[in-house]
């Protein structure tokens, strides 16, 4: 009887906690729907019964903390800082949303493809990629996961209908491989008020016999470039210039060309999205095969509509930028535009126009408008009617089959929180990328206009999808998109002409396409056989031959008639783009026998690899044995792929400076990063680890998010990449000279927090025999790699990367880290 009564209490005092935990997350909805998520198209009513949707949904998963990753823009720091948080608080998921640069991202999403080792649950990357995802058969097909295994995760409130960019993550086989998060335009930026003066109106036709305004053609963009950068060269006593770029090596620099300058100039073919049977990438296919990039196999990547691109885009930054473009890269480029000297932009981002408001802004007049304007993007001498106007941006949710299933289960729920019609309309006010029909019809919206310099316009016209992202035609992004930024930079360092260099490229991505990471594929690459380039060039189509004129007559529109051209493109509906490629693969030609290229056996040279003596990472003891982690890992690695290398541990400074002066020469553990790219050929990731915040047993410290950390004191490594990391989110740091030094100083109470990763914070206090750590926050997931020098021979470093591959997939990575683990603990 007693056991009897005991059970019936416990089950109502469970009863009752289950309530009460509800009724806190109820509130905490109500809160958040009155405080942050308005404006929404959406009732009160309706929003909250959204949110209490997600609570439900949530239960199974409470408790559980997920990793996600997206690129820095205004719309994921918002996600990041403020959105997760929400998350948290309504359905009991935490959410580590980390914001990265670019080609992190796109490099730890392939580390997580090729290895199949969980570094995330979810990405928010580019569509860029849809015809690698599409290929792979290692991204989640979402259209599949809803009515599966992910039917009880999947909102009734979703509604797919009201997503604008679809077209661009949907594939021929029918399936939506991302759910988009974000869009972003590439446009023409003006300053329309500098246009419209009177003075500078009729200087400009005295000069070139027309009228100064939105410039059509690239020959009227280069006139105006030169008029305000030579000719009025000074506005209300500032320097000002005719044109804005980057010119920084690293791989943003990739993206610009791809992205925008050999599409413009027209290189493919006409047809949108992208162009058929040549693409924007000057990719050849056949059927839904790519067959050639190479001029010699169809493709347009050397033909001389790419050439004058290249040549465009290096001499229109060198005559018309101010001197600072050269050392810019994406970011810094995009928001240089709100100090008010520069006249236009050919290709710019609609990512920034966020960044054009507030106090930081000189392109905005007393009452918040815009001194701005937004315009098609004028075109190259080889464009023709019916080809894509212009890149777009579409940053969505991709999920992949090797994350475990109740991790994917969880994300999908924060995937679909942070574009919900509940908050969709307020992230869209904040970031001002918008995915949702609905969002772009609201009155909020409509109450923008005058500030956004036509956005508000573009994205509610037909013209939205003339604004194309990378297509199905790139069946490996990953691999193909850095070959971009490593050409362009023969060009601006001047060691290759643009013809030498864009030969070189077609060669590289022919030799990718011949050998193709997919090859099962339907719609895998299948390179065409070579033909003589004349025979290619007077073909009808792309490639096309050279114009003896590639400076036509200039043409301009008045500023007041530019926008009405948006209004006159219609609609693509998706439905269109998918048939498309569905009738593609039905004319499928037979995969050809590739005898063109023949593997050969390669004699491996010795390597040199230094280190340096950064426990728990990397170095050696006397006698040759493994210090760290990192070190175990390359012994493995080398053993197991039978190259020789000489291991030489000096200081970490002098090792970086070895191993970039000589061919076949390498350092590690190196953390990747953009800026580093351009330096190495890499291994990666040799090591994975968690950066988080740590503190001491009994600490106070509550975190949410590292804007909570402002208040307290944080040590960190210093010139590391961590530190770097919380500098940029605006705390201040106090840097010691190393990790040993800073847990010192944080177990006598001189920090409050230590930012380190979680190797370090495990193994420090057990070899010292000192106060274990508590983690407060975890904020970033560090790749190391071995970065071996750009002359390194690339046989070696393929060797190596697939070695490192087969060692995560049949689990000897894992092994080698709980062996670690376990050793230090003594087990």
């Amino acid at each position: 009887m007693k056991l009897r009564r005991y059970s019936a209490g416990v089950a109502l005092s469970a009863i009752l906690l289950n309530g009460a935990v509800l009724a806190g997350y109820k509130e905490s909805s109500h809160r958040w729907v009155v405080q942050e998520f308005q404006p929404s198209t959406l009732t009160e009513a309706e929003q909250l019964a959204e949110m209490a949707w997600f609570t439900e949904a949530a239960e199974p998963y409470r408790g559980m903390t997920i990793r996600v990753v997206s690129e820095r823009i205004a719309t994921h720091f918002y996600e990041s800082r403020v959105l997760a948080q929400a998350f948290y608080e309504i359905t009991g998921i935490r959410v580590i949303h980390e914001v990265t640069g670019e080609d992190d991202l796109v490099k730890k999403l392939d580390a997580q493809t090729r290895t199949g080792h969980n570094f995330y649950d979810a990405y928010i990357n580019d569509s860029d990629a849809i015809g690698e995802h599409f290929r792979s058969g290692k991204i989640l097909g979402l259209r599949h996961f809803m009515a599966g295994e992910g039917a009880d995760v999947t909102s009734p409130t979703l509604d797919l209908e009201d997503f604008i960019g679809l077209a661009f993550t949907s594939a021929p086989d029918g399936e939506i491989y991302q759910l988009p998060d974000q869009q972003f335009a590439n446009l023409y930026w003006y300053r329309h008020d500098w246009f419209t003066r009177d003075d500078l109106k009729q200087h400009f036709e005295s000069l070139y016999g027309y009228p100064l305004g939105v410039p059509v053609n690239w020959s009227a963009y280069e006139d105006i470039a030169d008029f305000f950068t030579h000719e009025v060269r000074e506005i209300d006593g500032q320097p000002v210039y005719g044109h804005m770029d980057y010119g920084r090596i690293d791989p943003s620099m990739g993206w610009r060309i791809s992205d925008a300058w050999l599409a413009m100039a027209g290189t493919g073919d006409p047809g949108l999205p992208n162009g058929y049977p040549v693409d924007d990438w000057g990719i050849r296919a056949e059927g839904c095969r790519p067959v050639g990039a190479s001029v010699s196999r169809g493709g347009a990547v050397n033909s001389p509509a790419a050439v004058y691109a290249i040549k465009t885009f290096r001499d229109w930054l060198m005559r018309f930028a101010p001197q600072e473009a050269l050392r810019m890269n994406f970011t810094e480029a995009g928001k240089a535009t709100r100090r008010g000297h520069i006249a236009q932009q050919i290709f710019w981002y609609t990512a920034f126009v966020a960044d054009m408001k507030g106090e930081q802004s000189n392109v905005q007049d007393s009452d918040g408008n815009a001194l701005w304007r937004l315009a098609p993007s004028p075109t190259g001498p080889y464009w023709q009617e019916g080809m894509k106007r212009g890149y777009q941006d579409v940053g969505a949710w991709t999920l992949l089959r090797s994350t475990p299933l109740a991790r994917r289960k969880a994300a999908w729920l924060y995937a679909q929180f942070v574009t919900a019609r509940t908050l969709s309309l307020k992230k869209l006010m904040v970031g001002l990328t918008p995915v949702r029909e609905s969002d772009l019809r609201s009155e909020a919206f409509s109450a923008r206009v005058g500030e956004l310099g036509g956005l508000v316009e573009f994205y509610r016209s037909g013209a939205r999808d003339h604004w194309t992202p990378t297509g199905l035609n790139v069946p490996d992004y990953s691999q193909l998109a850095p070959l971009w930024w490593q050409s362009a930079a023969q060009v601006m360092a001047g060691t290759h002409s643009a013809q030498q260099a864009m030969d070189l490229l077609a060669q590289r991505m022919d030799r990718m396409l011949a050998s193709p990471r997919f090859a099962d594929h339907p719609c895998a690459a299948n390179l065409a056989m070579q033909k003589s380039d004349a025979d290619w060039l007077s073909a009808s189509g792309s490639p096309k031959a050279r114009l003896l004129n590639e400076r036509p007559q200039p043409v301009t529109v008045a500023p007041e008639q530019a926008m009405d051209l948006w209004q006159q493109m219609e609609r693509i509906p998706v439905d269109r783009v998918v048939a498309q490629w569905q009738a593609r693969m039905r004319r499928q030609p037979p995969k050809r026998q590739q005898t063109e290229v023949t593997p050969i056996a390669v004699d491996y040279p010795k390597l040199t690899i230094y280190t340096s003596n950064m426990p728990p990472y990397s170095g050696l003891m006397d006698a040759g044995q493994d210090v760290g982690l990192a070190s175990k890992v390359i012994s493995t690695l080398l053993q197991r792929t039978g190259i020789e290398a000489e291991r030489i541990v000096v200081p970490w400074r002098r090792a970086l400076l070895l191993s970039q002066k000589a061919s076949n020469s390498c350092v590690y553990p190196l953390q990747r990063s953009q800026e580093r790219e351009a330096y190495f050929r890499w291994v990666s990731p040799i090591l994975a680890t968690s950066s988080g915040l740590y503190g001491l047993q009994g600490s106070q410290v509550e975190l949410s998010h590292l804007s909570d950390a402002q208040d307290y004191r944080v040590g960190a490594l210093a010139g590391s990449s961590t530190e770097q990391y919380l500098k940029s989110a605006g705390l201040i740091v106090d840097a010691g000279g190393s990790e040993a030094a800073n847990y010192k100083k944080l177990s006598i109470g001189r920090f409050d927090l230590w930012a380190t990763d979680d190797l370090s914070a495990a193994y420090l206090p057990n070899v010292s025999g000192g106060e274990a750590l508590v983690p407060q926050l975890s904020f970033f997931t560090s790749m190391r790699a071995l970065g071996c020098s750009a002359s390194s021979s690339p046989e070696v470093v393929r060797a190596l990367q697939r070695e490192l591959e087969a060692m995560y997939q049949d689990g000897t990575m894992a092994a080698l880290r709980d062996d670690f683990l376990n050793r230090l603990h003594g087990k």
